[in-house]
């Protein structure tokens, strides 16, 4: 097998600001080719003991996956007398092409499931979920960090916003075919989802080279949780979290 690889180009143009600041627009154009991919197909076999005639599906691994990706980001960064802010968002695009799904799939690429009133192969899913481009949020963050008491003290807060965006997913629904069960899948939209993360720092003192500090950092503060769905390779949500550390300088 080849090694996958990628391809980037990236153009950039920043201009200053107000508030000793600057504004950047980023445009970046990756290719991801030669990615590890699987193709199917049918193969009659035979029993050599009995002679009996059947038929497997064999699955082989290729060097046809690629995609394409486009994004393009707004940042500034500002600051007035002891805060300093910082603002971004990107909008991103990925298309993905090539024969069948990517090769370490934990789903069996041969399972059947039901949709838009049929019965297909997660291998087919897999095909459609990367054609219509789905999963392509905007994302954005906001932040500041302050210093205070002559900068014994350091605060910074950072809200991050990931825009809606639709997937193909199962939704938990079962439709019976011929005396057998299908897990039903359709298109769906998780909304928006928005957190905050802080953290301070405490300056405790500082002499010639020594120097001791407290951190403390909580990340999602609200202990929001997004709208989705656990599955066996992410079986759990994060939610708050906190951290506490004492460093000490020599």
């Amino acid at each position: 097998m080849d090694t996958p690889y990628s391809d980037e180009l990236s153009a950039a143009l920043t201009v200053p600001t107000p508030m000793q600041g600057n504004a950047r627009i980023k445009a970046v154009y990756r290719q991801n080719r030669d990615g590890f991919a699987s193709t199917d197909k049918q193969k009659e076999v035979s029993e050599a003991d009995t002679g009996k005639t059947y038929t497997t599906t064999v699955y082989n691994l290729t060097n046809d996956g690629k995609s394409d990706y486009k994004g393009l980001a707004l940042e500034w960064s500002g600051q007035h007398e002891n805060h300093s802010f910082n603002a971004n968002v990107t909008w991103s695009r990925t298309r993905s092409y090539g024969v069948g799904n990517t090769y370490f799939d934990y789903t069996d690429p041969g399972e059947q499931i039901y949709y838009q009133g049929q019965l297909i192969s997660m291998n087919e899913l897999y095909e459609q979920n990367t054609r219509s481009n789905y999963a392509a949020p905007v994302r954005a963050s906001i932040g500041w960090t302050a210093m205070w008491f002559v900068d014994k003290l350091m605060t910074n807060a950072t809200v991050n916003y990931r825009g809606a965006y639709d997937y193909l997913g199962d939704t938990d629904d079962d439709i019976e075919i011929d005396g057998t069960n299908y897990d039903v899948y359709a298109e769906q939209t998780l909304k928006s989802f928005t957190t905050l993360n802080m953290n301070t720092r405490y300056q405790l003192f500082r002499y010639m080279n020594q120097s001791a500090s407290v951190d403390m950092r909580v990340t999602n503060v609200f202990n929001s949780f997004p709208e989705t769905q656990s599955s066996s390779s992410s079986s759990y949500l994060l939610g708050r979290s906190w951290w506490l550390g004492v460093n000490y300088v020599y």
